[in-house]
Formats: C-alpha cells, structure tokens, sequence
C-alpha cells in the first residue's frame, strides 16, 4: 500500500524563514494522517544532495510513495534541470506532486508547464543573488577593497573611509605576520618541508597547523610585496586588473578564483589596500619548489634513500635505481639491468656509506657559502622600473612579430625597421637591468643548517636545491655536480 510523503527544507535558520516544523504542519492539512515525513535542515535547495531527500527519492523508485507534499516548490529543487529530472521520476512511478502554497493539478499539461515557469524563476531567483554577490565581491577586490570572507591568518578585518563609504580592508597583525614571513624563509631556504614547518608550529602555538594550512599561506600573494616579477609571474595566468605600472611593490595582491577554487576557475589578481610582507623574489621561489614538490609527490617518492632522483651512473649517465636486501638500501644502474648490453658498470656499497659522503660534502659546501660574501636583495625602485619597460618592449616586439606574419612581404619592409629598434632597445634594457641587478647569492636560511639534524624531507629538499646530480659506480669515485 502506497502512502503519501511530505518534504521540508530549511537551508539556515532565518528569523523571517519558515520553520521545518511550521512547513510539516502546513502539508498535513492536506495529506494523509499517516504521512510519511522527510527533512533536511541546513541544506541548499541547489543540488538535490540531502540525506533526507535522497532517501524520499528511493522511497519513490521502490514503489512506496503516491503524492509528495511540500510547502513550496523551491523546497524541492531551485534548479530547473534538477527538478525536470525528479519530475520524470515522479511520473515514471505514478507519483503525484502537490505544493500547498502553489495551487498545481500535476494531472494536467497547463499545471506542468506551470511548475516548469515557477521552478525558472526560482533559479533565475537564486543566480540573480549569487551574480549580485558575485559582481559586487570582485568589484571591491578590484579596487583594492577587501572581497569578503574570513581574513587570511595574520590579517584582521578593519573598516576605513573608501570613495565616501565604509570599507573593509585587511589590517596587520605584525606577531603572526612575523611568523608567516618565517614560514616563507625557513621553507625557501630549504630547511625545513612543509610537514615539518607545521610540526615546529604546533609545538609553540596554540593554534593548529598541518601541512595543507602552510601551503596555503605559501601560495597567497596577499603576503607578497607586488612588484613587476608577481606581474610578470601570474601574467598569462590570471586576468590581472591593474595597470602593470602600479605594481612598484608597495602593495600585496589579491589572488580570486571566480567559479570555484581550482586552477581550472577564472583568476583575476588585483593590488590590495595593504602593504605586502614577504619580497617578490621570496615568494616566486617559494611558488616554484611548491610546484616541484607537488610534481614529486605525485610521483614515485622512495622511502629508501633521500639521494633518490640525484644519482646517475657514471659509465653510461643514465639513472640509477633503489633496491633493498636484508634491510640494507642497494643501488643499480638501470641501463645495464633494463637495456642489456648497453652498460657494464657496477655500484658496490649500500646506501649509508652514500649518505654520509654526501652529508659532509652538502655541510662544507654550506659552510663555504656561509662564508662568502653576499649582497642582500633590498626593494629597488630603478630596477621595477626597468622591468617594466623590458616587460612593454617585449609585448611591443610580439605584436610586431604577429602584424608580420599577417602582413606578409608588403608589411614586412614598414615592420622590419621599427622591429630593429625596439630589439636594439630590448638589449639596452637588458644590459641596464644587469648592470643594477643584485648579485644573488645563495639564500641565507642555509648559514646556519645543520643537516644531521634535518628530517628526510628537509635533506632532500637541500640536496635537490644545491645539487644537479651524484655521479656513482664503475669503482670510481662519488662525483658531485653542483648547480
């Protein structure tokens, strides 16, 4: 015997909203005494992802059901293709569908086509809210203004005055920023992963830290001090909404994905009210070893030695494979075990004695670059300048190259000239920019590593940093390349 079934919905609790209790007392009026109830409290009528419902819509499927009451439409589904799809399940499984507020006779075609016109506006409803929400979020982050949400860590939210209106903006807070711009030195410099940057944390905070948390303040360029290499950087990445002119490094950025937060949504990167904390160069090189680490972990990631992926033969160049025996870590070139005939050579000891040759070199090397001199790199206001004629000359050449393969021979004789002086130009700048450019050295967190105290992670972060490739095998000696 088939029962009827009623369906509320209550996304958050509103003081002017309608109660799931006051929606349940509504449709027992019209339904059967002993009707089945269905609800879902703090749940969007977006997608049809509720437990309740679901089980409702399985009830429905096994025969169960012959009306479904609700108090409203958009109870059910605010999405017109949801709702098409669940009104096809109704009808497969003779299942009326009566909506107490909205008079529909679900038996007719003028009452279909009347719960296809509600349901339509019902989303169109919804995306009007969200597109308002939206436009509005992007507009203030495009002028600077803080888009909404909870403040990054180390920020707090701080209203100021902003075209004759109150805004908000990101405010400071100089402890935990001391502790991001810690977070971008110590994982830069190569002494410490991210798992080991979250483990120091919480042994002095009150706070939580993993390392997902980490890198997510290692990826956002609301700490960064935009100049023209973050322009430069996210340049072809994301729709960058300032004139490359105003990046002189005296603002942080606002990094937004519009459509979700994958890669795969629509970026805009705007300049924040707010002063960044961490160099540009810092946080570039900070974004490049997060992307090789991710590139690493997604790959094979041997738990056996931290020299993995350093060594190559030193007969034939190719790499050299990992092996274990009896506890002890073995290495092999793999040439001469996968390809045969293509090499000879033969690795003799385990990985230990390896270990530890290559520890103390890695240590001397540190030493030595402690020692020598170093220039820091300090904000330059000459050099972002001429980054930035360097960044329009190329465009400039781009275009050119473009219009010529347009134009053919008839533009090439107009082009050619103009194309010359803007190389000539190119190769003035770039003498320019190296005749200023700081001499960069190695970064400073390496003066003070002890790497025997280092974890696995942290070892071999220092040796892919510092190292090209370990020459072994053939019994001749360890040959380090250094980058």
């Amino acid at each position: 015997m088939r029962i009827d079934a009623i369906y509320a919905r209550q996304s958050i609790e509103k003081r002017d909203s309608i109660s799931i209790e006051s929606q349940i007392e509504m449709c027992k009026r019209a339904a059967d005494p002993d009707a089945a109830i269905y609800r879902d409290s703090g749940y969007s009528g977006k997608n049809t992802q509720r437990p309740a419902f679901t089980q409702l819509m399985a009830d429905v499927r096994a025969g169960k059901i012959k009306r479904v009451f609700c108090y409203r439409l958009d109870r059910i589904s605010r999405s017109v293709l949801d709702f098409s799809l669940l009104w096809q399940t109704f009808d497969a499984n003779h299942v009326d569908f009566v909506s107490v507020t909205e008079s529909f006779d679900t038996n007719s075609p003028m009452g279909r086509a009347m719960i296809m016109i509600i349901i339509t506006f019902a989303q169109l409803e919804r995306e009007t809210i969200v597109s308002r929400y939206t436009t509005n979020r992007y507009a203030r982050s495009n002028a600077g203004i803080w888009a909404g949400g909870r403040a990054p860590y180390g920020f707090e939210i701080q209203k100021v005055d902003w075209n004759g209106k109150r805004q908000s903006v990101l405010k400071p807070i100089p402890e935990k920023l001391q502790i991001v711009q810690d977070l971008f030195t110590k994982y830069t410099s190569g002494t410490a992963s991210l798992y080991s940057l979250s483990k120091e944390l919480n042994l002095n905070s009150t706070e939580r830290w993993d390392a997902i948390t980490v890198r997510r303040i290692l990826k956002n360029p609301v700490y960064a001090c935009a100049d023209v290499d973050v322009y430069s950087f996210y340049y072809g990445n994301a729709e960058i909404i300032n004139d490359v002119h105003e990046f002189d490094g005296s603002h942080a950025a606002y990094l937004v994905v519009k459509g979700g937060k994958s890669s795969a949504g629509h970026r805009t990167l705007s300049l924040a009210y707010h002063q960044g904390v961490v160099s540009s160069d810092v946080f570039i090189t900070a974004q490049k070893m997060l992307s090789q680490n991710k590139q690493f972990k997604n790959g094979h990631r041997s738990s056996f030695t931290w020299l993995s992926g350093l060594l190559k033969c030193h007969k034939c160049g190719g790499r050299v494979n990992v092996f274990q025996n009896k506890g002890l870590t073995y290495f092999q070139c793999y040439n001469r075990f996968h390809l045969s005939g293509s090499c000879d050579a033969k690795i003799h000891g385990n990985s230990i004695g390896y270990e530890n040759y290559v520890a103390d070199a890695i240590q001397n090397h540190i030493n030595q670059i402690s020692n020598s001199d170093r220039i820091e790199d300090t904000p330059n206001q000459q050099l972002n300048s001429l980054k930035i004629q360097l960044l329009e000359n190329e465009k400039q050449i781009d275009n050119l190259v473009e219009a010529l393969k347009i134009g053919g021979a008839a533009a090439m004789r107009s082009i050619q000239s103009e194309l010359q002086n803007l190389e000539a130009e190119h190769e003035r700048i770039t003498n320019e920019i190296a005749s200023v450019q700081p001499v960069h050295k190695w970064p400073l967190g390496l003066a003070v590593v002890d790497f025997s105290t280092l974890d696995y992670d942290g070892k071999r972060d220092v040796a892919r940093m510092l190292i090209d490739r370990i020459m072994v095998g053939d019994d001749s000696p360890i040959e380090i390349i250094w980058k």
